[in-house]
Protein backbone atom coordinates (compact mmCIF):
# COMPACT_ATOMS: atom_id res chain seq x y z
CA UNK A 1 0.00 0.00 0.00
CA UNK A 2 2.70 2.42 0.63
CA UNK A 3 4.75 1.77 -2.23
CA UNK A 4 1.85 2.35 -4.40
CA UNK A 5 1.20 5.94 -2.63
CA UNK A 6 4.66 6.31 -3.04
CA UNK A 7 4.46 5.74 -6.95
CA UNK A 8 1.14 7.98 -7.08
CA UNK A 9 3.22 10.78 -5.13
CA UNK A 10 5.87 10.51 -7.57
CA UNK A 11 3.82 10.29 -10.83
CA UNK A 12 2.25 13.72 -9.78
CA UNK A 13 6.14 15.33 -10.47
CA UNK A 14 7.23 15.86 -13.85
CA UNK A 15 10.44 14.04 -14.97
CA UNK A 16 12.28 17.20 -15.68
CA UNK A 17 12.45 20.24 -13.37
CA UNK A 18 9.55 22.22 -14.19
CA UNK A 19 9.50 25.63 -13.76
CA UNK A 20 8.35 25.88 -10.26
CA UNK A 21 11.49 24.10 -9.13
CA UNK A 22 13.40 26.55 -10.78
CA UNK A 23 11.61 29.57 -9.92
CA UNK A 24 11.92 28.09 -6.12
CA UNK A 25 16.17 27.82 -6.68
CA UNK A 26 16.26 31.73 -8.29
CA UNK A 27 14.13 32.83 -4.69
CA UNK A 28 16.16 30.90 -2.49
CA UNK A 29 19.40 32.46 -3.82
CA UNK A 30 17.58 35.73 -3.47
CA UNK A 31 16.48 34.17 0.46
CA UNK A 32 20.77 34.33 0.61
CA UNK A 33 21.73 37.14 -1.35
CA UNK A 34 18.99 39.29 1.26
CA UNK A 35 20.68 37.70 4.36
CA UNK A 36 24.52 38.10 3.07
CA UNK A 37 23.18 42.06 2.44
CA UNK A 38 21.99 42.48 6.15
CA UNK A 39 25.23 40.83 7.75
CA UNK A 40 27.58 43.17 5.87
CA UNK A 41 25.86 46.67 5.84
CA UNK A 42 26.90 48.99 7.75
CA UNK A 43 24.01 50.69 9.90
CA UNK A 44 23.91 51.22 13.08
CA UNK A 45 21.43 48.34 14.05
CA UNK A 46 24.84 45.94 13.80
CA UNK A 47 25.62 46.99 17.08
CA UNK A 48 25.29 43.83 19.10
CA UNK A 49 22.65 45.60 21.60
CA UNK A 50 19.34 44.99 23.06
CA UNK A 51 17.33 46.62 21.40
CA UNK A 52 14.37 45.34 19.10
CA UNK A 53 15.38 47.16 15.62
CA UNK A 54 18.89 45.33 16.06
CA UNK A 55 17.26 41.81 16.83
CA UNK A 56 15.38 42.40 13.78
CA UNK A 57 18.05 43.05 11.82
CA UNK A 58 19.65 40.17 12.48
CA UNK A 59 16.64 37.70 12.41
CA UNK A 60 17.27 39.02 8.07
CA UNK A 61 19.50 35.77 8.27
CA UNK A 62 16.82 33.32 8.62
CA UNK A 63 16.19 34.14 5.07
CA UNK A 64 19.60 33.06 3.99
CA UNK A 65 19.38 29.62 5.27
CA UNK A 66 15.85 29.08 4.38
CA UNK A 67 17.24 29.61 0.95
CA UNK A 68 20.34 26.57 1.88
CA UNK A 69 17.32 24.79 2.89
CA UNK A 70 15.48 25.10 -0.49
CA UNK A 71 18.54 24.06 -2.21
CA UNK A 72 18.79 21.08 -0.25
CA UNK A 73 15.45 19.86 -0.92
CA UNK A 74 15.31 20.65 -4.43
CA UNK A 75 18.32 18.20 -5.11
CA UNK A 76 17.22 15.66 -2.61
CA UNK A 77 13.79 15.79 -4.68
CA UNK A 78 15.94 14.96 -7.32
CA UNK A 79 18.53 12.58 -6.67
CA UNK A 80 16.22 10.73 -4.44
CA UNK A 81 15.65 7.86 -7.32
CA UNK A 82 19.35 9.00 -9.33
CA UNK A 83 21.90 6.99 -7.18
CA UNK A 84 24.16 6.44 -10.72
CA UNK A 85 26.99 9.24 -11.33
CA UNK A 86 27.24 11.16 -8.19
CA UNK A 87 31.10 11.50 -8.38
CA UNK A 88 30.45 13.39 -11.58
CA UNK A 89 27.98 15.30 -10.50
CA UNK A 90 30.20 16.17 -7.63
CA UNK A 91 32.86 17.25 -9.94
CA UNK A 92 30.51 19.15 -11.71
CA UNK A 93 29.94 21.61 -8.61
CA UNK A 94 34.06 21.41 -7.97
CA UNK A 95 34.58 22.59 -11.66
CA UNK A 96 32.11 25.49 -11.54
CA UNK A 97 33.40 26.41 -7.44
CA UNK A 98 37.38 26.91 -9.33
CA UNK A 99 36.39 28.37 -12.00
CA UNK A 100 34.58 31.37 -10.12
CA UNK A 101 37.14 31.32 -7.55
CA UNK A 102 40.23 31.35 -9.75
CA UNK A 103 38.71 33.61 -11.87
CA UNK A 104 37.64 36.12 -9.53
CA UNK A 105 41.17 36.15 -8.17
CA UNK A 106 42.41 36.66 -11.59
CA UNK A 107 39.84 39.49 -11.95
CA UNK A 108 40.74 41.45 -8.98
CA UNK A 109 44.55 40.90 -9.67
CA UNK A 110 43.93 42.55 -12.85
CA UNK A 111 41.89 45.38 -11.43
CA UNK A 112 44.53 46.07 -8.80
CA UNK A 113 47.52 46.07 -11.57
CA UNK A 114 45.37 48.91 -13.55
CA UNK A 115 45.67 51.25 -10.30
CA UNK A 116 41.95 50.96 -9.08
CA UNK A 117 41.86 51.15 -5.11
CA UNK A 118 41.02 47.77 -3.16
CA UNK A 119 40.50 46.83 0.27
CA UNK A 120 40.10 43.29 -0.05
CA UNK A 121 42.40 41.02 1.32
CA UNK A 122 46.47 40.63 0.41
CA UNK A 123 46.63 38.90 -3.08
CA UNK A 124 50.31 38.04 -2.50
CA UNK A 125 49.69 36.58 0.79
CA UNK A 126 50.08 32.36 0.60
CA UNK A 127 46.63 32.10 2.00
CA UNK A 128 44.99 33.94 -0.52
CA UNK A 129 46.43 32.49 -3.49
CA UNK A 130 45.88 28.65 -1.63
CA UNK A 131 42.15 29.60 -1.18
CA UNK A 132 41.75 30.90 -4.20
CA UNK A 133 42.77 27.61 -6.02
CA UNK A 134 41.95 25.17 -3.65
CA UNK A 135 38.49 26.60 -2.32
CA UNK A 136 37.34 23.85 -1.26
CA UNK A 137 40.51 22.38 1.01
CA UNK A 138 40.24 26.05 2.50
CA UNK A 139 36.85 25.77 2.85
CA UNK A 140 36.31 29.10 1.12
CA UNK A 141 32.43 28.04 0.35
CA UNK A 142 31.02 26.52 3.93
CA UNK A 143 27.76 25.70 1.39
CA UNK A 144 29.87 24.12 -1.47
CA UNK A 145 31.59 21.72 0.78
CA UNK A 146 28.47 20.44 2.78
CA UNK A 147 26.57 20.29 -0.41
CA UNK A 148 29.32 17.91 -2.34
CA UNK A 149 29.22 15.71 0.50
CA UNK A 150 25.60 15.26 0.71
CA UNK A 151 25.65 14.84 -3.43
CA UNK A 152 28.54 11.63 -2.57
CA UNK A 153 26.40 9.97 0.34
CA UNK A 154 22.93 11.00 -1.60
CA UNK A 155 22.82 6.75 -2.74
CA UNK A 156 23.28 5.72 0.72
CA UNK A 157 21.02 7.90 1.96
CA UNK A 158 18.19 7.11 -0.83
CA UNK A 159 18.86 3.20 0.08
CA UNK A 160 17.96 4.32 3.79
CA UNK A 161 14.55 6.06 2.44
CA UNK A 162 14.25 3.26 0.38
CA UNK A 163 14.12 0.66 2.68
CA UNK A 164 12.57 2.53 5.45
CA UNK A 165 8.91 2.88 5.80
CA UNK A 166 6.33 6.21 6.73
CA UNK A 167 6.92 5.46 10.28
CA UNK A 168 10.42 4.42 10.40
CA UNK A 169 11.30 7.41 8.23
CA UNK A 170 9.70 9.92 10.15
CA UNK A 171 11.18 8.69 13.64
CA UNK A 172 14.64 9.16 12.07
CA UNK A 173 14.20 12.24 10.99
CA UNK A 174 12.78 13.89 14.18
CA UNK A 175 15.98 12.19 15.71
CA UNK A 176 18.20 13.84 13.28
CA UNK A 177 16.40 17.06 14.01
CA UNK A 178 16.75 16.88 17.17
CA UNK A 179 20.59 15.84 17.41
CA UNK A 180 21.40 18.48 14.78
CA UNK A 181 19.49 21.34 15.29
CA UNK A 182 17.34 21.47 18.83
CA UNK A 183 20.41 19.94 21.15
CA UNK A 184 22.10 22.95 20.43
CA UNK A 185 19.43 25.21 21.17
CA UNK A 186 19.93 23.63 25.17
CA UNK A 187 23.75 23.88 25.24
CA UNK A 188 25.47 25.73 22.53
CA UNK A 189 28.64 24.44 22.90
CA UNK A 190 27.78 21.10 21.60
CA UNK A 191 29.39 20.18 18.84
CA UNK A 192 26.65 18.42 16.91
CA UNK A 193 25.62 21.00 14.14
CA UNK A 194 27.66 20.28 11.30
CA UNK A 195 27.35 21.54 7.85
CA UNK A 196 27.29 18.55 6.26
CA UNK A 197 24.82 16.91 8.90
CA UNK A 198 22.71 19.84 7.97
CA UNK A 199 22.24 19.02 4.51
CA UNK A 200 22.43 15.67 4.46
CA UNK A 201 19.42 15.58 7.24
CA UNK A 202 17.40 18.38 4.96
CA UNK A 203 17.91 16.05 2.09
CA UNK A 204 16.39 12.75 3.99
CA UNK A 205 13.69 15.16 4.54
CA UNK A 206 13.32 16.00 0.59
CA UNK A 207 14.08 12.75 -0.49
CA UNK A 208 10.96 11.55 2.13
CA UNK A 209 8.92 13.81 1.06
CA UNK A 210 9.54 12.91 -2.66
CA UNK A 211 8.24 9.18 -1.74
CA UNK A 212 5.66 9.89 1.08
CA UNK A 213 4.06 13.12 -0.39
CA UNK A 214 0.53 11.93 -0.54
CA UNK A 215 0.78 10.91 3.09
CA UNK A 216 1.79 13.42 4.31
CA UNK A 217 -0.75 16.39 5.46
CA UNK A 218 -1.93 18.96 2.92
CA UNK A 219 -0.39 22.24 3.30
CA UNK A 220 -1.97 25.55 2.17
CA UNK A 221 -0.90 28.82 0.97
CA UNK A 222 -2.13 30.58 4.01
CA UNK A 223 -0.43 27.43 6.34
CA UNK A 224 3.05 28.34 4.89
CA UNK A 225 2.84 32.23 5.42
CA UNK A 226 1.71 32.03 8.63
CA UNK A 227 4.60 29.64 9.78
CA UNK A 228 7.25 31.68 7.83
CA UNK A 229 6.04 34.70 9.74
CA UNK A 230 5.65 32.66 13.29
CA UNK A 231 9.07 31.72 12.99
CA UNK A 232 10.53 34.75 11.48
CA UNK A 233 8.71 36.13 14.84
CA UNK A 234 9.88 33.97 17.30
CA UNK A 235 13.70 34.37 15.89
CA UNK A 236 13.04 37.90 16.65
CA UNK A 237 11.93 37.23 20.18
CA UNK A 238 14.30 34.61 20.80
CA UNK A 239 17.56 36.63 19.81
CA UNK A 240 16.39 40.18 21.82
CA UNK A 241 15.85 37.36 24.63
CA UNK A 242 19.40 36.18 24.46
CA UNK A 243 20.80 39.78 23.77
CA UNK A 244 19.14 40.90 27.14
CA UNK A 245 19.87 38.20 29.69
CA UNK A 246 23.36 38.08 31.55
CA UNK A 247 22.80 34.62 32.40
CA UNK A 248 22.02 33.42 28.77
CA UNK A 249 25.19 35.09 27.14
CA UNK A 250 27.93 35.44 29.86
CA UNK A 251 27.33 32.53 31.63
CA UNK A 252 25.46 29.92 29.68
CA UNK A 253 27.63 31.19 26.69
CA UNK A 254 24.40 31.56 24.15
CA UNK A 255 25.71 33.49 21.18
CA UNK A 256 23.20 36.11 19.47
CA UNK A 257 22.74 34.57 16.30
CA UNK A 258 21.47 31.59 17.53
CA UNK A 259 18.32 31.19 15.84
CA UNK A 260 19.91 32.72 12.64
CA UNK A 261 22.64 31.76 10.72
CA UNK A 262 26.57 31.94 10.98
CA UNK A 263 28.77 30.48 13.56
CA UNK A 264 26.76 28.90 16.66
CA UNK A 265 23.92 29.50 15.09
CA UNK A 266 21.18 26.42 14.86
CA UNK A 267 19.01 26.88 11.76
CA UNK A 268 16.16 25.30 12.91
CA UNK A 269 13.65 28.31 12.30
CA UNK A 270 14.57 28.22 9.02
CA UNK A 271 14.49 24.27 8.20
CA UNK A 272 10.60 24.41 9.56
CA UNK A 273 9.62 27.41 6.72
CA UNK A 274 11.42 26.04 3.74
CA UNK A 275 10.37 22.53 4.39
CA UNK A 276 6.74 23.55 4.79
CA UNK A 277 7.03 25.94 1.68
CA UNK A 278 8.55 22.99 -0.55
CA UNK A 279 5.69 20.55 0.74
CA UNK A 280 3.22 22.91 -0.98
CA UNK A 281 5.37 23.67 -4.10
CA UNK A 282 4.98 19.83 -4.02
CA UNK A 283 1.58 19.47 -3.42
CA UNK A 284 0.10 21.91 -5.61
CA UNK A 285 -1.04 20.67 -8.94
CA UNK A 286 -0.31 23.07 -12.05
CA UNK A 287 -1.08 22.58 -15.35
CA UNK A 288 1.18 22.94 -18.32
CA UNK A 289 -0.69 26.02 -20.18
CA UNK A 290 1.96 28.59 -18.86
CA UNK A 291 5.32 25.89 -19.60
CA UNK A 292 5.52 28.29 -23.09
CA UNK A 293 5.01 31.15 -21.28
CA UNK A 294 7.85 34.17 -21.76
CA UNK A 295 7.95 34.15 -17.97
CA UNK A 296 8.72 30.73 -17.72
CA UNK A 297 11.12 30.00 -20.64
CA UNK A 298 13.28 33.08 -18.61
CA UNK A 299 12.85 31.16 -15.46
CA UNK A 300 14.50 28.33 -17.54
CA UNK A 301 17.32 30.04 -18.97
CA UNK A 302 18.34 31.90 -15.69
CA UNK A 303 17.95 28.98 -12.78
CA UNK A 304 20.99 26.99 -14.23
CA UNK A 305 23.09 30.61 -13.42
CA UNK A 306 21.94 30.93 -9.93
CA UNK A 307 24.43 29.15 -8.12
CA UNK A 308 27.03 31.17 -9.70
CA UNK A 309 24.97 34.28 -7.55
CA UNK A 310 26.56 32.57 -4.24
CA UNK A 311 30.04 32.41 -5.84
CA UNK A 312 30.57 35.83 -7.13
CA UNK A 313 28.42 37.65 -3.71
CA UNK A 314 30.28 35.78 -1.06
CA UNK A 315 34.02 35.56 -3.05
CA UNK A 316 36.20 37.06 -0.25
CA UNK A 317 38.28 38.90 -3.41
CA UNK A 318 35.26 39.94 -4.87
CA UNK A 319 32.70 40.74 -1.95
CA UNK A 320 34.94 43.85 -1.05
CA UNK A 321 34.74 45.42 -4.31
CA UNK A 322 30.97 44.41 -4.74
CA UNK A 323 29.79 45.51 -1.31
CA UNK A 324 32.12 48.72 -0.93
CA UNK A 325 30.26 50.17 -3.61
CA UNK A 326 26.81 49.25 -1.96
CA UNK A 327 27.35 50.23 1.40
CA UNK A 328 29.45 53.64 0.30
CA UNK A 329 25.46 54.79 0.34
CA UNK A 330 25.19 56.36 4.03
CA UNK A 331 22.48 54.69 5.92
CA UNK A 332 19.22 56.74 5.74
CA UNK A 333 16.89 57.93 8.42
CA UNK A 334 13.48 56.37 8.81
CA UNK A 335 11.91 53.06 7.96
CA UNK A 336 10.87 53.62 4.70
CA UNK A 337 13.90 55.02 3.48
CA UNK A 338 15.85 51.94 5.10
CA UNK A 339 13.56 49.73 3.15
CA UNK A 340 13.77 51.48 0.03
CA UNK A 341 17.30 51.38 0.03
CA UNK A 342 17.24 48.09 1.15
CA UNK A 343 15.07 46.62 -1.72
CA UNK A 344 17.09 48.77 -4.36
CA UNK A 345 20.79 47.32 -2.85
CA UNK A 346 19.77 43.48 -2.52
CA UNK A 347 17.91 43.74 -6.05
CA UNK A 348 20.77 45.39 -7.75
CA UNK A 349 23.46 42.57 -6.49
CA UNK A 350 20.97 39.57 -7.36
CA UNK A 351 20.35 41.24 -10.83
CA UNK A 352 23.41 42.23 -11.82
CA UNK A 353 25.27 38.82 -10.04
CA UNK A 354 22.45 37.05 -11.97
CA UNK A 355 23.63 38.62 -15.35
CA UNK A 356 27.42 38.14 -14.98
CA UNK A 357 26.70 34.31 -13.71
CA UNK A 358 24.43 33.47 -16.74
CA UNK A 359 27.46 35.12 -18.97
CA UNK A 360 30.09 32.58 -16.86
CA UNK A 361 27.86 29.91 -17.53
CA UNK A 362 26.83 29.81 -21.05
CA UNK A 363 30.11 30.75 -22.10
CA UNK A 364 32.30 28.82 -19.56
CA UNK A 365 31.08 26.49 -17.42
CA UNK A 366 28.61 24.33 -19.60
CA UNK A 367 31.87 23.96 -22.18
CA UNK A 368 33.80 22.84 -19.00
CA UNK A 369 30.77 20.43 -17.93
CA UNK A 370 30.09 18.92 -21.80
CA UNK A 371 33.73 18.29 -21.51
CA UNK A 372 33.38 16.21 -18.22
CA UNK A 373 30.59 14.40 -19.68
CA UNK A 374 32.64 13.35 -22.75
CA UNK A 375 35.68 12.33 -20.67
CA UNK A 376 33.55 10.29 -18.34
CA UNK A 377 31.68 8.63 -21.46
CA UNK A 378 34.85 7.60 -22.84
CA UNK A 379 36.24 6.09 -19.18
CA UNK A 380 32.67 4.01 -19.02
CA UNK A 381 33.66 2.10 -22.55
CA UNK A 382 36.99 1.67 -21.63
CA UNK A 383 36.01 0.05 -18.64
CA UNK A 384 33.12 -1.42 -20.09
CA UNK A 385 35.76 -3.30 -22.79
CA UNK A 386 37.72 -4.36 -19.99
CA UNK A 387 34.57 -6.05 -17.95
CA UNK A 388 33.78 -7.80 -21.52
CA UNK A 389 37.57 -8.90 -21.98
CA UNK A 390 37.42 -10.15 -18.55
Amino acid sequence: MNQEKGASGAAMIRKKRDWRFELMRMLAMLGIVIAHYFASDNWAAHANEATWPSAMHQSMDIFGQIGVTWFALISAFFLAHRSSRVFLRAMKVWVETFIYSAGGFLVVSIIVMMGVAYNGPDLSAIRTITSSFLPLISDLYWFVGAYIIMIILSPFLNILVDHTDFRGLLKLITILLFIVFIWKLLNPSIGYFTDYGYLCTVYLIGAGIRKYSMRLPHVSFVACLSVFVACWFLCVMGTYAIRSSYTLTQVFGFPPNLLGAGGGASPILSVIPGVCSFLWVVQKRTSDTHDNSLAVKMVRALAPATFGIYLLHTNPLLKPVLFGFIFSVPEPAGLMRKALLAILSIMFIYVTSLLISSIIHYAVICPSTKMLDCLNQRLEVVRRKRISAN
